[in-house]
């Protein structure tokens, strides 16, 4: 089984330039990024070849040999960072049954609360208007046993 990267060198190649350009322009590297992530996908890969789970990170490990040392710097901790946070975000998601129900049940009672609908605003004024109606003709409404 061959490696991605020699199997994309070419789309990898072809914006190494356009990354090392982008000098201190964050947005337009993650533009960059993007852009030779689509073209991964959009080409089929060969044999059985299993891409990386973050695909954008491992293109941006790919880019980091040639770049000046102080964007170096700067790109592997924005590589931490983003892989610091889907790991956060991994351990979160796997806490299991019981912590996820505990978090998607309320604390407060006005979450219990139901909020209106049209429905339940149309009964409303329907009451409202029939409890008017009921005052104007002098007439109560007796309760139901």
């Amino acid at each position: 089984m061959s490696d991605w990267k020699e199997v994309y060198s070419e789309i990898l190649s072809s914006y190494v330039g356009r990354y090392k350009e982008a000098r201190g322009n964050s947005q337009l590297r993650n533009e960059i990024l993007a852009g030779v992530k689509s073209e991964v996908l959009k080409h089929e890969p060969e044999d059985s070849m299993g891409l990386p789970p973050h695909l954008r990170v491992a293109i941006g490990t790919v880019f980091l040999p040639h770049l000046d040392p102080e964007d170096q710097d700067d790109e592997i901790a924005i590589i931490q960072h983003i892989l610091a946070v889907t790991r956060k975000s991994w351990a979160e998601s796997c806490e299991g049954e019981d912590a996820r129900e505990e978090k998607a049940c309320p604390t407060k009672a006005g979450d219990y609360k139901k909020a209106f609908t049209t429905c339940t605003v149309e009964q409303r004024i329907f009451k409202e208007e029939m409890d008017a109606y009921d005052r104007a003709r002098g007439t109560q409404r007796t309760p139901r046993p």
